[in-house]
């Protein structure tokens, strides 16, 4: 029997974030100790300052949460002159999000920007996640292409933590160097966690959402993948969903969809 799953789909992209971060939210106030894989981008922009925005009024309310940091933009051994933005995904948590907590929060297991040695350092971020039990709820975005973090096409359901080459429209739409590569964890360690939230918004989204909804699960749209998922909820906001209201039918059967006003 193939899972269900929710989809989402709110009038307004602000809409949709609060949503994205009332999930998040009661995750950390149901869980003992919950742990929380973040995701970057300016998707999550608005999400983490709703979160930082209900944290100043419960000050505290993520002392139990520990933090997982999904990938990130890196320079294998060293960070040169024009590798500026080398460890920007890790600056913008701690700056939209962690930083900005008036509480505590019990832990972050954060990537570097530079490293000698990829396997120990997929090695070492990997037995910090298994110390903790896994993680409990992945935040995602999705890529214009279908990559859900660096997990750039083609990537399996198999594919683990590792250095991953950039496609050209990732390097292009995020500014980053020519010659940059990205530290991910893989599909496989995304679908071990217990639940995954996915959040697109704009009509910039709109199309490949309806590709990861209505062609087969494949290598090729890695976040098509996701549908194996056992406890999958997408949120979109009316952009990001427009080219799947228009064909409807050719979504995936098991996706429950709920609009919202």
């Amino acid at each position: 029997m193939k899972n269900r799953f929710n989809i989402d789909i709110y009038d307004k992209r602000d809409s949709a974030e609060a949503a994205t971060a009332a999930a998040i939210i009661f995750y950390a106030e149901n869980n003992s100790a919950p742990v929380i894989g973040l995701a970057t981008g300016n998707t999550m922009t608005g999400v983490y300052k709703k979160l930082v925005d209900r944290e100043a009024r419960q000050p505290g309310m993520f002392n139990a949460c520990h933090f997982i940091q999904l990938d990130e933009m890196v320079v294998l051994g060293g960070i040169g002159d024009n590798h500026s933005k080398a460890g920007i995904f890790n600056t913008d948590i701690q700056q939209q999000f962690l930083g900005q907590l008036n509480g505590r929060y019990a832990s972050f297991i954060g990537l570097p920007a530079s490293f000698d040695d990829p396997d120990k350092t997929v090695a070492n971020h990997l037995d910090k996640i298994a110390a903790l039990g896994g993680v409990d709820i992945q935040l995602l975005g999705i890529g214009v292409n279908g990559h859900i973090g660096f997990n750039e096409p083609p990537s399996t359901q198999d594919s683990i933590c590792r250095i991953v080459s950039l496609a050209e429209s990732t390097i292009a739409l995020g500014g980053y160097p020519a010659n940059s590569v990205g530290l991910t964890l893989g599909v496989a360690e995304i679908m071990a966690s217990q639940r995954i939230i996915m959040l697109a918004t704009s009509d910039q989204k709109s199309k490949i959402m309806a590709k990861a909804l209505s062609t087969r699960p494949t290598p090729d749209c890695p976040a098509s993948l996701l549908r194996n998922h056992p406890d999958l909820h997408i949120i979109l906001d009316r952009d990001a969903s427009s080219i799947i209201n228009s064909y409807q039918q050719k979504v995936d059967q098991n996706a429950i969809f709920t609009h919202h006003g």
